[in-house]
């Protein structure tokens, strides 16, 4: 498996790229040779151009609104000339040739794919039709020499996200109707909404809000900041009914109307009025949208979860699986910077903002209903330098019981009074624990200025400064002058991608051998990194070819899909497996055992078959990594399932970490005794080169 760090810097050479990397386990920093098309390819392998053209609700609404605004132009007696604003693989313009349109100019400002798209509408016989422009829509010029020889009269365009208006969208807009298209043109799709849900979750919370965990208390500079004002896209019909409480219905809180009959307006505030419909502490506030395609307003789509669908009211028992499933446009979480406890019935203001690019929202319970108009409140920022260095997972799995629970288990195991403590992870709490716990001294590897800044308040609040010293990782041999009796780790580092990437821990480890003995206790003691073949319900359909959509061959986007994955992709990739339903074909696997306190890496291979135990397509295989965090093995932290997987059924994933998916391009059906899944491992400990191969076979 090809390791998937950080890009620091690529210099040309001839027709080859020289990337330098950090090695995310090994600490290296490395130079490597790629194809002098390595930038681009790794754009095309990570885009979500094939997971959109899945979406077979998207494609079809949208060829629904083409048709209902190409009949209305007819019908009003004018021509159709039509824009297609980021056409991607062409999609869109050839369903309007198929409609009719009496001209088609469609510009795509990311060469390779606008190169690709003009090899599709070629495979199609839609050359000669559509006029395609290799631009941005700001830069298209209108005129006898120019991009576009008139201005046109039906736009179509997907410049959305999970935010609808990251991909800055406004200006796209705005900019369309100013520059390029007729007065009163037709927009597809004419307008968008913008629902909100306040809601308390105590799950969801842990992703934002910094907690007291046992005996560590949170300084109040941590716990009260407002957080990060990014985005926190989520499948939100993952959430169980009992992961949250609804404090309030969907509230509609901005309407878009791409028609531009009501003016487009990058910064605006909405105050809502809303009655609780149950009592609890507003924690978040959940968004989604949806969009109208057609100008009659007959034509919906919903991104809305499961319980506020359009497709499942008036249903009892609806759940996930009855909606379409997308992963380009999701649902989004917005933490408050101040939570309000509300009462049953009570009125309480809903305070939604937006500028050009991005949402906020707050909550109060004042009586005065403030005036809406232009951006009051401005957007939440982080303080404390926490919510800024962390993602979303890792402060999950800072504020997680399960997890504190081990540690403090595995830690009041090891710790002695007096002892010496080194922790080797990054953003880690669990030195003021070691202090509280007896430790004499504690030593503090971290890399961050900003988040040292944050647990530096931490030790004073938990009156452990006198005893925990953060060194810095480069002169630790210097700094350090007494033993090490304890070597601890999460194990978390930010350079790491995929779950063994924290082995990084074995290596820093061992560069410490001069401090250590043979009485230094390690935790973890060891690590096992653990797979299971599986049937993703969905997540497959990313990686999956297209071969054609709605009637268009598309075999040259999946070769293009391909290659770029084949030159910058590895043989996984990182996801919250819990937002992405699969089911257990085979019993789990332990491909590797890693003896963290034996000694220096080494390498590992193996080959190995999993019987198929279940039937169902194999798309796929998990994986993740267990720590064993005490010699006896009775303390074992795993950042995969929270229960043994069954075959045959649905597993049940930790939320605060990512495991590693692979996904089998061409899944097939696979039979209990009849099937297995050949699996390929090797570890090569000098460069931390980890990789696993699989495939399905009859057995």
């Amino acid at each position: 498996m090809r390791v998937a760090p950080l890009l620091v810097s690529a210099v040309r050479r001839g027709m080859s790229v020289f990337t330098q990397r950090v090695n995310p386990v090994t600490g290296v920093v490395d130079w490597e040779m790629q194809p002098e098309t390595y930038d681009y390819q790794q754009e095309v392998a990570r885009s979500a151009y094939a997971d959109m053209l899945h979406d077979t609700e998207r494609n079809q609404k949208y060829e629904q609104g083409l048709k209902a605004a190409v009949t209305a132009l007819r019908a009003a007696g004018r021509p159709v000339h039509v824009l297609d604003i980021g056409t991607g693989t062409g999609l869109l313009s050839m369903m309007a040739c198929r409609l009719g349109a009496d001209s088609v100019t469609a510009c795509e400002a990311f060469r390779p794919m606008a190169e690709c798209a003009g090899r599709i509408l070629a495979q199609n016989g839609l050359s000669e039709r559509v006029h395609l422009v290799p631009k941005r829509s700001t830069e298209l010029t209108v005129g006898p020499e120019g991009d576009l020889s008139r201005r046109c009269n039906l736009l179509v365009t997907e410049v959305f996200d999970t935010e609808l208006i990251g991909e800055g969208g406004l200006q796209t807009f705005k900019h369309a109707h100013q520059h390029l298209l007729e007065p009163g043109s037709l927009v597809v799709p004419s307008s968008a909404v913008v629902y909100a849900q306040v809601v308390q979750s105590a799950a969801v919370r842990r992703w934002s809000r910094f907690s007291p965990l046992g005996s560590l208390h949170v300084p109040d500079d941590v716990s009260e900041c407002h957080g990060a004002a990014a985005v926190h896209d989520l499948q939100l019909s993952q959430l169980s009914s009992s992961d949250f409480t609804a404090l309030s219905q969907p509230v509609p809180v901005f309407g878009f109307d791409w028609t531009n009959r009501t003016p487009i307006v990058f910064d605006r505030t909405s105050v809502a009025r809303v009655e609780a419909v149950n009592s609890g502490t507003a924690h978040a506030v959940f968004m989604w949208w949806d969009i109208t395609m057609d100008p009659a307003g007959e034509v919906l789509l919903s991104c809305a979860p499961y319980w506020a669908h359009p497709d499942t009211q008036g249903r009892t028992g609806s759940g996930p699986e009855d909606i379409p499933w997308r992963d380009h446009w999701m649902q989004a979480v917005y933490y408050l910077p101040r939570e309000v406890r509300l009462r049953r019935r009570d009125e309480f203001n809903l305070v939604s903002s937006h500028d050009e690019y991005s949402l906020w929202f707050s909550v109060n319970d004042s009586e005065d209903v403030p005036v809406p108009g232009e951006v009051s409140d401005p957007a939440p920022i982080c303080l404390c330098g926490l919510h800024v260095t962390v993602s979303r997972t890792r402060a999950g799995a800072m504020n997680d019981p399960r997890r504190h629970q081990l540690y403090t288990a595995a830690l009041e195991q090891a710790i002695t009074p007096g002892c010496s403590v080194m922790v080797i992870s990054d953003a880690c709490i669990y030195a003021v624990l070691a202090a509280q716990l007896g430790a004499g001294r504690v030593y503090v590897l971290e890399s961050s200025r900003i988040t040292r800044r944050a647990l530096e308040m931490y030790c004073r609040d938990n009156d452990a400064d006198d005893i925990v010293q953060f060194v810095d990782p480069e002169s630790v041999q210097t700094t350090v002058t007494q033993p090490v009796d304890v070597l601890f780790g999460e194990p978390f580092f930010y350079g790491s991608v995929l779950p063994w990437h924290d082995l990084h821990f074995w290596y820093r480890a061992r560069q410490l051998d001069g401090l250590c003995s043979e009485k230094t206790r390690t935790i973890p003691h060891s690590a096992e990194l653990r797979c299971v073949g599986v049937e993703y319900r969905d997540l497959w359909k990313i990686r999956a070819p297209l071969h054609s959509v709605e009637g268009f061959k598309m075999d040259l986007f999946d070769d293009l899909i391909e290659s770029a994955c084949q030159v910058a992709d590895s043989e996984c990739e990182p996801h919250p497996l819990w937002e992405y339903p699969c089911r257990a074909l085979t019993e789990p696997l332990s491909l590797a055992t890693f003896d963290l306190a034996g000694g220096a890496p080494a390498d590992l291979q193996s080959t190995t078959n999993m019987e198929i135990t279940a039937p169902g397509s194999c798309n796929g295989v998990a994986l993740w990594m267990e720590w064993i965090l005490d010699p006896a093995g009775q303390q074992r932290l795993t950042t995969g399932p929270l229960q043994a997987p069954r075959p045959g059924q649905q597993i049940v994933w930790d939320r605060y970490a990512r495991q590693a998916a692979h996904l089998i391009r061409e899944p097939r059906p696979v039979t209990p005794g009849a099937d297995r899944l050949r699996c390929q491992f090797s570890f090569a400990a000098k460069t931390g080169d980890l990789q696993v191969k699989f495939a399905v076979e009859s057995a």
